[in-house]
Parts: structure tokens; sequence; C-alpha cells
């Protein structure tokens, strides 16, 4: 329960972030964007809310991001227009997302 810890910041080293059932809430911190070695984020089942941050989208080797579409108000375009299988599928499983809900950020 609760928001993931800032401290999560200086893991640097980290490949796979699988992070699900795990209750936590709050906003997905930007911080996730300077883990350069990030390759999966899996949120699902928590209690997360706003919108994804754009700094994923920094990340160079992400290949997979899961997530509950009900977790999310929007997705940024950023995000949207990444390419990658596995982030499509992803943003394809967002049910009830249309071209209103990406941010222009």
């Amino acid at each position: 329960h609760g928001k993931l810890p800032d401290s999560m910041a200086q893991m640097t080293r980290l490949k796979y972030l699988e992070i699900d059932y795990n209750h936590f809430s709050g906003c997905v911190p930007d911080y996730l964007g300077k883990l350069h070695r990030l390759m999966r984020v899996k949120l699902n089942a928590n209690e997360f809310q706003g919108t994804l941050p754009t700094t994923l989208m920094n990340l160079k080797l992400l290949q997979t991001i899961e997530a509950d579409a009900e977790q999310f108000s929007n997705i940024p375009r950023a995000i949207h227009e990444r390419g990658g299988r596995e982030i499509r599928r992803f943003l394809e499983d967002l049910a009830g997302q249309d071209e209103g809900d990406f941010d222009e950020d």
C-alpha cells in the first residue's frame, strides 16, 4: 500500500519493474524514465491514477508496458505513438480510450 518510494530512483540497474498486485497508489513517478535499463514495466492491479509519465518514452530498451486501463485518465501522445508490439498491444487493450483521451505532452 502507498506510493512508490523515491528511493527507487536510485535503482539504475533495474531491468524489470513488476509491481503488479501490490495496491500502490498515487501517480506513477516521472523518475521511472531515468531508469534507462528498464525493459518491462508491469503496473497491473494497483491503484494508480492520473497519466502515465511521458518520461517512460526515454527508455530505449522498453519493450513492455502492462497496466489496467481504469488506472489512468489518459495516455500521453508520446506513449500512444511509441513503436513496439507489446506497447501497441497495451494501448489497444485500453478499452474506451479514443483520440480525445490522448494528451499532447
